[in-house]
């Protein structure tokens, strides 16, 4: 509309198109924002502003990038900068959106934090060993898991439950921003819980507010699949924790593992089956290769047998895994 610049006919359809470039400029940089480009858009809040000083969702990107950056003092007096602005042109006071981000930025909130979208398997231990045989259980477990926000695992100690697990989440890479494992079975104190979770998630304690409302906090708009591994021997505080994480927390899924269930509303237990193992020792190398028990005895009878016997895994080497295991 640059010919009619001062048409009377012209001036609806100019601010109105106006006002579409400005939309579509602050919803440029509430993504750019979502990328980690807190840095470089600073310089370009400040020339935004001082042509549109009465744009809140400006402001709110302005704060929020120089929180992120490193800044919070700065950010503290860019609302009072709005606030003043505000009551000297209208008579009013921000917006409750705006007030909610003052508060998080003096309580120094962990939702405030940027979290990148990288290659969630990163945060999940690197396997040392081939993961042998249960396909089917692996193809179960993992539609579960996309199907309910809590699956846990439940078996007898030394069935594989936590290798399973971890299996599934690898599998599971694509479907979530962000994969994280918390290990409890090394904790001796249901209090440690929130803490180990916040420590595996990278939530960090806030002063004078209790840890748990910060983790879930935290979590409450991270895409996040959180393995809880070795729940047993601290079930209530487990089960307190993941429930807490799961009502306030809608993105999240949980995939625990257990000797029990944690018992909490929408739970689905899975019970990891024992690997089958041969009725009889008078079977073929083939037939005995077949069970998935012989195999994993086998992956580890590799491990500690001479290089030159572990190349060759013959009848005598099968017969002798399938009577260890079934004397097992």
């Amino acid at each position: 509309m640059a010919d009619f610049t001062y048409a009377e006919w012209a001036q609806a359809e100019i601010a109105r198109l106006r006002e579409l470039y400005l939309v579509a400029t602050e919803e440029c940089i509430e993504a750019r924002l979502d990328l980690g480009q807190h840095h470089e858009l600073l310089s370009e809040l400040e020339a935004l502003l001082a042509g549109h000083p009465l744009r809140e969702r400006l402001w709110a990107a302005r704060i929020l990038a120089l929180y992120r950056s490193g800044r919070q003092a700065d950010a503290l007096r860019a609302y009072q900068q709005l606030r003043e602005t505000l009551s000297e042109e209208l008579g009013i006071a921000p917006s409750p959106p705006l007030v909610a981000l003052e508060a998080s930025v003096l309580r120094q909130q962990a939702s405030l934090e940027w979290w990148p979208r990288t290659n969630s398997a990163s945060h999940l231990p690197v396997a040392r060993s081939t993961f042998v045989g249960r396909d089917e259980e692996l193809t179960q477990l993992k539609r579960l898991v996309q199907e309910t926000g809590l699956v846990t695992v439940v078996g007898a100690g030394g069935v594989g439950k936590t290798r399973l697990a971890l299996e599934v989440a690898h599998a599971l890479v694509g479907d979530y921003d962000d994969l994280r494992l918390a290990e409890l079975a090394a904790l001796s104190e249901p209090a440690l819980v929130v803490p180990e979770i916040s420590r595996a998630c990278d939530v960090r304690e806030e002063p004078n507010r209790a840890q748990l409302d910060t983790l879930v906090d935290a979590l409450r708009t991270r895409h996040l699949l959180l393995v809880l591994d070795n729940c047993e021997h601290l079930l209530d505080s487990a089960a307190g924790v993941a429930d807490s994480i799961l009502r306030g927390a809608p993105q999240v899924s949980i995939l625990a593992t257990s000797r029990q269930p944690l018992r909490i509303a929408g739970e689905r237990v899975w019970r990891a089956p024992s690997l089958p193992v041969p009725g009889t020792d008078d079977l073929s190398p083939e037939t005995l290769s077949s069970f998935d028990s012989v195999r994993l005895f086998a992956a580890g009878h590799n491990h500690w047998v001479p290089r030159s016997r572990a190349i060759d895994f013959d009848r005598e080497d099968l017969v002798s895994c399938e009577r260890s295991l079934l004397t097992v």
